[in-house]
């Protein structure tokens, strides 16, 4: 894959974290995209979609209002989109297959684990923009061939020079991390009082929105037992059964983890204590789930 290639796209980066977003767009400039449009929320992604009519478009999933797969099924049927074969490249903490599946199905052309690495996120742009899945229209889907392919790596003396860019400019970035995980933790501290106060559906989601970003984001800053801690959370809070009551205490105890973690800077995936306390939430989530 060439530079010229991402020097003529036009991308637009729709997640509602302003951390994530910057993250895409640093890579993306490493690799010497010019044209790229960001968007906080799928509402602001539908004007910029209607006003550039972009070659590619990155999307988170689980975004307040909207929803990353709401806006995908917006594209592959709205009549007044500018190009409802657009290719869209879904990132997500969502990794189970039942998830990815969904994500097909509603016309997703590639998926990327939010884990995303510049290996990750540039691989699946390749697939998109050098190995296209073929156009799919049937009367209740229009979308790409949901089959997968293995697809070719693609190699050469640009590509690798592009990747030492990227990989340089997230190492700039780093300076950074601490002071972002730092939000996210008091993101997630503000969402847990806010359902503690009011535990309706609005503010579940709200505290759902966190987890899923710190589950697919810290290991990204350094913190990957926080992302292990944060994915039990998510799966305690997007899992259990209507009518089940949502344990306050569990999520409290998540939380604390959480916060423990970040306090002590536990970075080492080997730390007992931590591991000890991953395990015993995640034991607690599964037998509440059963």
């Amino acid at each position: 894959m060439s530079g010229h290639r991402f020097d003529k796209l036009k991308i637009l980066v729709v997640d509602d974290n302003a951390h994530m977003r910057k993250l895409v767009l640093t890579i993306l400039r490493a690799f010497g995209a010019l044209q790229i449009f960001e968007a906080k929320n799928c509402e602001r992604a539908w004007t910029l979609l209607c006003e550039h009519n972009p070659d590619v478009v990155l999307l988170d999933w689980m975004m307040e209002g909207t929803s990353g797969i709401e806006l995908a099924r917006k594209i592959r049927t709205d009549p007044h989109a500018p190009d409802p074969l657009v290719p869209l490249v879904m990132l997500s903490g969502h990794t189970r297959p039942a998830r990815v599946q969904e994500a097909r199905d509603a016309g997703i052309n590639e998926f990327i684990d939010k884990r995303v690495s510049v290996k990750t996120l540039i691989k699946g742009l390749t697939a998109v923009i050098r190995s296209p899945r073929p156009d799919v229209r049937t009367k209740s889907y229009l979308g790409p061939c949901r089959r997968r392919r293995n697809l070719p790596e693609y190699d050469g003396t640009e590509r690798r020079a592009a990747m030492n860019r990227a990989e340089k400019a997230i190492d700039q970035l780093k300076g950074d991390f601490a002071e972002w995980a730092q939000d996210e933790v008091r993101r997630l501290a503000e969402a847990r009082q806010l359902y503690a106060g009011k535990p309706d559906v609005a503010s579940r989601a709200a505290l759902l929105r966190v987890a899923h970003d710190m589950k697919g984001q810290a290991a990204t800053f350094n913190f990957p037992l926080i992302a292990r801690v944060a994915g039990s959370l998510a799966t305690l809070l997007h899992d259990l059964p209507d009518g089940k009551e949502l344990s306050l205490a569990l999520v409290g105890a998540h939380v604390d983890a959480i916060q423990v973690i970040h306090r002590e800077k536990i970075t080492d995936v080997s730390n007992k204590v931590a591991i000890t306390l991953a395990r015993e939430l995640e034991a607690r989530v599964a037998d509440i789930l059963r």
